[in-house]
């Protein structure tokens, strides 16, 4: 009985998987010039936050955080958005950087292109994994 209720909620968990790869990516959109919670640490909260996050179209979507370093004006430019990669590429975040002025980087999670996403990520894995656990206990 255990190993069958095993079976059926990694089943149930393998559809939640697919059905959220089917869905569209979304990132940040927003850029530090007219939003100040959008700088190099991301502090934007409520109802600010959830309109930043958007819809990506294409299919090689992916976020992107873009870092200027104005060193000579003392100023860091930030722009977080939607960016289509040439190819299809896995990752978790891909950093490159640009010559004597910043760093642009490249993820393809949800809301990845701020520093609090793989913290919600990792907090979906516990869940699942409690629920797992709890519900494998009882039945």
């Amino acid at each position: 009985m255990f190993a069958v209720c095993q079976v059926g909620y990694l089943a149930v968990l393998t559809v939640f998987v697919l059905i959220q790869d089917g869905l569209a990516l979304k990132c940040y959109t927003c850029n530090n010039n007219k939003n100040t919670d959008c700088g190099p640490t991301f502090t934007m909260t409520g109802a600010a936050e959830k309109a930043a996050l958007l819809e990506c179209k294409g299919a090689y979507a992916a976020c992107r955080k873009f870092v200027i370093d104005d060193t000579p004006k003392r100023t860091v430019i930030v722009t977080r958005d939607c960016y289509t990669m040439n190819a299809s590429v896995t990752m978790d975040m891909l950093c490159t950087d640009i010559v004597l002025t910043g760093k642009s980087c490249y993820c393809n999670t949800d809301g990845c292109n701020s520093q609090t996403a793989n913290v919600a990520s990792l907090a979906i894995v516990f869940t699942s994994l409690i629920m797992f656990f709890v519900y494998a206990q009882f039945y």
